[in-house]
């Protein structure tokens, strides 16, 4: 059997001129690999902006991680919903 290997972390990329700045990448990386095969996946999260003036850290919002995660809540709550309803007890008719 092959050995499964799971690696996370935050990594930088390769910094990369443009114009008077340099900017710089930084992720958050899930790395699965298994034999000869495997799987890696980049989150986005900041560029590093460095320039004669300072440096600063812009955050990177990843608009569909949000709208996926939204997605998730109103799936569970819509669950949960009928869930409960269907254990509120009922009232009969008066027959």
């Amino acid at each position: 059997m092959q050995q499964l290997s799971i690696e996370a972390g935050r990594r930088t990329g390769s910094p990369f001129a443009a114009g008077p700045y340099q900017l710089t990448p930084e992720t958050i990386v899930l790395s699965l690999r298994w034999g000869n095969a495997g799987l890696v996946w980049n989150w986005p999260v900041a560029l590093h902006i460095s320039h004669a003036g300072g440096a600063q850290r812009v955050a990177i919002v990843d608009r569909t991680r949000l709208a996926l995660w939204a997605l998730w809540l109103l799936t569970a709550l819509a669950g949960l919903t009928i869930v409960f309803a269907r254990l509120k007890p009922r009232r009969r008719k008066n027959e």
